[in-house]
């Protein structure tokens, strides 16, 4: 936590309260302004929107469980709980938008309905952040990613519907947003103590910060105390900044920038309109290399690395990409004319649906960016390598340096990703979709094969897999690039807590020629004999055929792979790893014999 507020915090936030707007706004319009609503009521994706929230007319509201809540607390199970309070909190924006369309106020009693319940209900903070069942008991109020983020709804909610809600209504969730939001907040902003999340350098900071500020810039009439909250934002959301390295890279994987970038997004947005853009979360040169992240970390046809804690399959977020795009200038041509389908929650549907600074803005059509055939995170190790455009070539890759103790880590330092055509027939494999009660314990490496180094594509050496901490790091020998060929060789020793481990070097290399075809090679040495072993991890088809090569197939796409050791015999072993998300098999390729010395080359080719 970082310092409380001081006098120079209070005399910044009088000036604030002097560029706020009176009265409170959110995103987008009051029902009130007819005309608004009548434009969005107009657009093709919202055509269906009121047909959507009949099916809540009449229907049970699903009520709050005791027991599914707990079960986190005494079982260490997050699902559950967490879909309970989902079910629940879920019924509100469908009714919202379909009030501010329709207008004729039959949804306005199972609004109303639908606000009684949450705000009775015994806690918004998710059952993993509470564990100590603070809020549950009634004992204290604490704010959490899932508690701001429905804090932001509410307020949106509330300031979108106006008076059509019964002063009753609206009064009983402003207290609720006093009592379980702003008050202990803001107890933490006078005190320094409580709510780590404002001196973070993660998604936290940037989730909570954006719902906070944002409710309250939604809802609180006196600009004084809106400015206080606003202050807030400005002096803390730095940190969110700090979080990224200095060349855009998000090391807690692409998921969580969708995630936690999105909702910076939301926090600049709102900030920026409240003050008219006196205050500006997107100032200075890192912000573009932040607002670039998702295009320069695509490997090619919309396959992306699933490093650290990253859901299989994970795409970049369109509208991320075309908000920064707008307002940072990028040239991202293929974004800078999105339109944008049904929207689900209350906050990003209205920011986006409603004239916005990026809707506002004019594409930056004279410096259009191209998205080349490689991208270097130099600061954080990571290389993208692409075909060349019009070329025969048909195989892409991601290669990993990096260090051990990154956001969302996983024990990591040289895995890789290998695309053909648009399939990723092997990588990193990223997860878990769920977490428990152990997955940031002491036990994350050794418990979960996933987390930990024996459920990547990297060595083992004397069966020890790689260590976690800031030591664990790779270091950077050679980098040569061509229009050709791609070189990127890197030292990852200090990854293995391994005495007799004198040398260990990996370096990966794209060939374009031709069809193309990736390699990567292990070069080892050992003070004394020891054991050898290298992996692939894929959620493709896997065939071994009778020469130890392995073709590996996925939709129909097929790459072979083809394994050089030298001269040394070497077996190969299946693992299958499902931890929480789907699963995939491991790979091992080891060396028979114990050795002092070696080399593995793993190859991959496309085939027809």
């Amino acid at each position: 936590m970082q310092e409380p507020y001081t006098k120079a915090d209070s005399l910044r936030i009088q000036q604030i309260a002097k560029i706020l707007p009176s009265h409170p706004k959110g995103f987008g319009e009051p029902v009130s302004n007819r005309g608004a609503w009548e434009k969005i009521a107009a657009k093709p994706s919202f055509k269906d929107v009121v047909s959507k929230a009949e099916k809540y007319l009449g229907r049970p509201f699903p009520e709050w469980n005791d027991s599914l809540f707990l079960q986190f607390s005494k079982i260490g199970i997050r699902p559950a709980g967490q879909k309970m309070m989902s079910d629940r909190w879920d019924w509100l924006a469908p009714l919202v938008w379909a009030e501010c369309i329709e207008n004729k106020g039959r949804f306005i009693p199972v609004i109303e309905m639908v606000i009684r319940e949450l705000s009775q209900q015994k806690s918004w903070v998710l059952p993993a952040h509470d564990s100590g069942l603070t809020t549950f008991n009634g004992t204290g109020n604490t704010v959490d990613l899932s508690a701001a983020s429905q804090a932001f709804e509410y307020a949106q909610a509330l300031y979108m519907l106006g008076d059509k809600l019964s002063t009753k209504t609206r009064n009983l969730l402003t207290d609720n947003l006093l009592t379980r939001i702003f008050n202990p907040v803001k107890q933490s902003l006078l005190t320094g103590k409580g709510h780590p999340w404002l001196a973070r350098a993660d998604n936290w900071n940037s989730v909570c910060l954006a719902g906070v500020c944002g409710a309250a810039l939604a809802v609180i009439e006196d600009p004084a105390e809106r400015a206080f909250y606003v202050r807030m934002a400005e002096k803390y959301a730095p940190n969110s900044v700090t979080g990224f390295s200095d060349d855009g890279y998000c090391s807690e994987g692409l998921g969580y920038y969708n995630y936690g970038f999105g909702k910076y997004i939301y926090l600049r947005e709102i900030l920026w309109r409240a003050t008219d853009g006196k205050i500006d979360l997107f100032s200075g040169d890192k912000m573009r290399r932040i607002g670039s992240f998702s295009a320069n970390i695509e490997i090619m046809n919309g396959s992306y690395p699933y490093f650290a804690d990253c859901r299989n399959e994970t795409m970049a977020s369109d509208w991320v990409l075309w908000y920064c795009s707008r307002n940072l200038g990028l040239g991202l041509a293929k974004y800078d004319t999105l339109s944008f389908g049904t929207p689900a929650g209350l906050v990003e549907g209205t920011m986006l649906s409603f004239p916005n600074s990026a809707s506002m803005s004019q594409p930056n059509t004279g410096k259009t960016a191209k998205q080349g055939i490689r991208f270097y995170f130099e600061t954080s190790g990571i290389l993208i390598c692409r075909p060349q455009p019009g070329s025969a070539c048909n195989i892409g890759a991601a290669f990993k340096g990096g260090n051990n103790a990154e956001n969302h880590n996983h024990n990591d330092v040289g895995s890789y990703a290998v695309v053909v055509g648009n399939q990723q027939v092997m990588g990193d494999a990223g997860g878990p979709y769920a977490y428990t009660n152990k997955t940031f314990s002491e036990v994350r490496y050794t418990l979960y094969k996933s987390l930990g180094s024996f459920g990547h594509p990297v060595p083992r050496v004397n069966e020890i897999e790689q260590a976690e901490g800031a030591s664990a790091e790779s270091k950077v020998l050679l980098t040569s690039f061509s229009d050709s060929e791609d070189v990127y060789k890197i030292d990852i020793k200090s990854a293995y807590p391994e005495k007799s481990l004198e040398k260990l070097t990996r370096t990966f290399k794209l060939d374009r020629t031709a069809k193309g075809k990736v390699s990567v090679t292990d070069d080892f040495r050992f003070t004394k004999e020891g054991t050898f072993e290298t992996a692939i991890t894929t959620r493709s088809a896997i065939t071994v055929l009778a020469n130890q090569d392995i073709l590996l197939e996925k939709n129909g796409t097929k790459a072979l792979v083809k394994m050089n050791t030298f001269g040394k015999p070497f077996e190969l072993s299946q693992t299958i790893i499902e931890e929480d998300s789907p699963a995939y098999t491991r790979i091992g390729i080891r060396l028979k014999e114990k050795t002092s010395d070696g080399r593995i080359e793993v190859v991959y080719c496309p085939q027809e």
